[in-house]
């Protein structure tokens, strides 16, 4: 329906009136009125956020969260020395003001949610990597605001609620990303899988269950052969499918937990790929059940130097799931039989868009996805229409020779492996470590899988 190009555009988060963009870029955040889809308009940009400090201003912000007339803007999501949150007063989206005073941590911030009393960061400090929840409304003894911490939680720290995790160590259980709807916190834990925590008292959160490919005893397994100095296949695991738990959504009564994957394929292991995104029935959370998986697309090289085809941010509402998959486009997905998804939706233009992530903005009107610009590709924020069609003449993902990716899943319980049966790509050129670095996910820690155990070590001597 309509775009607009917008420097830096990372994560995108609509408000209740759907009317209101929120994109995270980079060195700031911009707001953009689609009030008319075809023809978006920028209403801000604010930068600089934090220069008034040593190190500052922040950086590498790639994602924000809106609740109300508040956003939550955070960071650096990879490397950085300046680190930290403040929310902003949106009520008037032309002119964004500072609400609390700018916080520091003494951690990097990949992804964060915040339900307007609340804010739910990830933190991947080398002790334990917990989930970090700060109350926005503290005040300072000047009578201020000044976000700050009342609880954490972590799989490590918590070992009383499941016996076990704390041998795991520290990876694969990275915190990618956290959702948080109705008092649960839904943690992304990479290979670790994704845990359902109970934050309705965030100074002593809870464990309510857990989904992930892996069982624990293979997470420990891989965490004992890391200790020893055995990092072939943790390099393997970790930058490839299955695991790689990266993001997660629920639907309004939270019965259904989507959760997708990141992944590109190694040439040089076997199997791999990108990554697909889950469906579960979680409306007993302590019995998640998988009912389903949606599979990405195949493509001629799905390398991190080839065509990105694995699933990343999406959204929820009602009945519909909205999902970006990079270069394979956006999705628009019917879940009201979760167990039977069925397409409505897809468009694509893979040499121009890079999706980052898939909003509803009007249901049933309007939903966006923001376009993440490196190697050629736009940054921008796109329009579409919430109906079912299919695109007119939509690109192929697939050269001359190119092979199809075949997953064959079946509904498990959450300790089982999906089987994978994958052909080998025609093309077998993956990307630097240069590239590794500047890809979404963990950054410097997606490099790790390339870099091997001595970046473990340090990596684990200092924080992210």
């Amino acid at each position: 329906m309509g775009s607009l190009g917008v420097d830096g555009a990372a994560e995108a988060v609509v408000d209740d009136d759907g009317e209101t963009v929120y994109l995270a870029a980079s060195d700031g955040f911009a707001t953009v009125d689609i009030a008319d889809p075809s023809s978006p308009t920028l209403l801000a940009e604010v930068t600089g956020i934090g220069e008034e400090f040593t190190n500052g201003p922040l950086r590498s912000i790639l994602d924000v969260a809106v609740a109300g007339d508040e956003l939550l803007v955070s960071g650096p999501a990879q490397r950085g020395t300046f680190r930290g949150l403040v929310v902003y007063d949106v009520s008037d989206p032309t002119a964004p003001e500072p609400a609390t005073e700018f916080v520091r941590t003494g951690h990097s911030i990949h992804n964060a949610d915040f339900d307007g009393e609340y804010a739910y960061l990830t933190n991947n400090l080398p002790s334990d990597r917990p989930l970090s929840i700060y109350d926005v409304t503290a005040t300072n003894e000047d009578g201020e605001r000044a976000p700050e911490q009342v609880g954490r939680w972590s799989p490590l720290q918590y070992d009383a609620d499941v016996e076990g995790w704390s041998e795991m160590g520290l990876f694969p259980g990275t915190i990618h990303d956290v959702t948080v709807h109705d008092g649960v916190a839904y943690c992304c834990y990479w290979d670790g899988g994704t845990w359902m925590v109970d934050v309705s008292d965030p100074a002593n959160p809870s464990y309510l269950g857990r989904v992930g490919d892996y069982p624990l005893e293979r997470l420990v397994e891989l965490a004992t052969d890391l200790a020893e100095g055995d990092s072939a296949e943790f390099r393997q695991l970790f930058g490839e499918a299955p695991g790689n738990d990266h993001y997660a959504a629920v639907d309004e009564d939270a019965s259904v937990l989507a959760v997708g994957g990141e992944a590109w394929d190694d040439p040089t292991t076997p199997g791999g790929g990108p990554a697909d995104l889950d469906l579960y029935d979680v409306s007993d959370p302590a019995n998640p059940e998988q009912v389903a998986t949606i599979e990405p697309e195949a493509a001629t090289d799905t390398t991190r130097g080839g065509t990105w085809t694995t699933a990343h941010n999406f959204d929820i509402h009602g009945d519909r799931l909205y999902t970006s998959w990079y270069d394979a486009g956006v999705k628009v997905h019917d879940i009201s039989d979760p167990a039977n998804p069925e397409r409505l939706a897809w468009w694509l233009q893979p040499e121009e868009a890079r999706f980052w992530t898939a909003q509803v903005a009007t249901p049933g009107e309007t939903f966006v996805a923001s376009s993440y610009g490196i190697d050629g590709r736009r940054s921008a924020l796109y329009v579409f229409p919430d109906r079912e069609g299919e695109q007119a003449d939509r690109p192929s993902l697939l050269g001359e020779q190119g092979t199809t990716t075949v997953r064959t899943t079946t509904t498990r319980s959450t300790t089982e492996t999906t089987t994978a049966e994958t052909t080998t790509p025609t093309t077998t050129e993956s990307g630097s470590e240069s590239e590794a670095e500047e890809t979404p996910g963990f950054g410097v820690l997606a490099a790790l899988g390339g870099l091997g155990y001595g970046a473990y070590r340090y990596l684990r001597g200092r924080e992210e």
